[in-house]
């Protein structure tokens, strides 16, 4: 056979068309094997890459990954994209709860920065339905608002932009998230503010500042107030936006301050004995804090860890036990101020003891209306 110019033109031709054929088909091969091997997302994968080579947990503690995460956060809540991305960090929260706190502190002050820059609460309260490191993106922005010296028509429009979470379908949760951020707004807006813990913990109770606190409180929603409540005596006593007036202080000064000064509405004074259940039961996160150094934790507490967590409890209980006034036995029946309080004690027990089913039952039983919730929301978590 003779192979000719044309011939040999041909073959390389066919040559060529062959190498550019296996590559076209290798090519999206390749590419869709990389897809397979990467199933994330680019917001994903931009989170990620904030971790400057190590764990996102450690790297929010560093300038370089704290400055990525806020540079991230921030370009999100301009695009109106913070449903999406909040979304993300509660699947990463829920994969390793050690990111919750480092998350929530970081947005909290990312939070506060962002409103300073666009100065539209109720705005970012519609854009943000959604719970991711204890709604703290919302609560930075909240407040700052209350460090701007808020009117009541203000807080009054700001407890109505929460109120919405409902018309949204969003958990009852979130609403009361917003309305409890609300109530360290009042406090800020109208607070003395102390140099030193040691002056914050000396300090005599000062009503007119309560009072002008709680009127904006006042201002909101009926379905805020209660929430709003518990939110100030937190700011008040516990030192969660500064200095406060200490822990130990709450637990000599409650619950008498509520009967005294907190009557002006059921609300507002069911608000109070909420705020009070935490802070008398304060006691409780030393205890977990001792027992999670241990090896094992929560599921092997010893007699003497089942005890001293009773003790706490009760003493609570009784609070709520001797606060005046009916307990409303239907679910459908408005919440009273003693309502108000077994209602934060069934919420402690979730947060702290669900996995003891000794103590749950022990609980869950002095709980009066609250006590079949008790029961129902504990057991899924078990």
């Amino acid at each position: 056979m003779v192979v000719t110019g044309d011939t040999k033109k041909k073959s390389r031709t066919l040559i060529l068309a062959g190498i550019l054929t296996a590559l076209a088909v290798a090519v999206p091969l390749s590419l869709y094997g990389q897809g397979r091997l990467s199933d994330k997302s680019p917001l994903e994968e931009r989170l990620e890459r904030c971790a400057i080579g190590s764990i996102l947990i450690e790297s929010l503690r560093t300038p370089a990954g704290y400055q990525c995460f806020s540079d991230l956060v921030l370009e999100m809540a301009d695009s109106g994209r913070m449903v999406e991305f909040q979304t993300m960090l509660i699947t990463k929260t829920a994969e390793d709860q050690r990111l919750y706190y480092p998350c929530h502190d970081a947005l909290h002050a990312i939070g506060a920065v962002y409103y300073e820059k666009n100065r539209d609460l109720n705005k970012v309260i519609l854009e943000t339905p959604i719970d991711a490191c204890g709604y703290a993106f919302v609560h930075g922005n909240i407040d700052a608002f209350g460090k701007s010296d808020p009117t009541e028509e203000q807080m009054y429009q700001a407890s109505v932009a929460c109120q919405s979470m409902n018309k949204l379908g969003e958990a009852s949760r979130v609403e009361g998230l917003c309305y409890h951020g609300l109530g360290h707004a009042a406090w800020l807006a109208r607070a003395r503010t102390y140099a030193t813990k040691e002056e914050g913990a000396a300090a005599p109770f000062e009503y007119d500042v309560l009072k002008r606190a709680l009127e904006l409180c006042e201002a909101t929603v009926v379905s805020a107030k209660a929430s709003c409540g518990d939110g100030l005596l937190m700011d008040a006593y516990v030192p969660v936006n500064g200095i406060a007036r200490g822990i130990k202080n709450g637990q000599k000064e409650l619950p008498g301050i509520c009967e005294k000064y907190w009557n002006t509405s059921d609300e507002l004074l069911g608000g109070c004995y909420s705020g009070a259940v935490y802070i008398v039961n304060h006691d409780i996160s030393e205890v977990f804090a001792d027992i999670s150094k241990r090896e094992e934790f929560r599921d092997v507490l010893t007699p003497a860890d089942e005890e001293l967590i009773w003790t706490i409890f009760e003493k609570t209980i009784n609070m709520c036990d001797n606060i005046k006034g009916a307990i409303t036995m239907t679910h459908n029946e408005p919440l009273t101020p003693r309502d108000q309080c077994y209602s934060a004690l069934e919420r402690e027990v979730l947060t702290v003891i669900y996995t003891n089913e000794k103590l749950v039952d022990k609980i869950c039983s002095r709980l009066y209306r609250f006590e079949d919730w008790c029961r129902q929301e504990v057991a899924p978590l078990r």
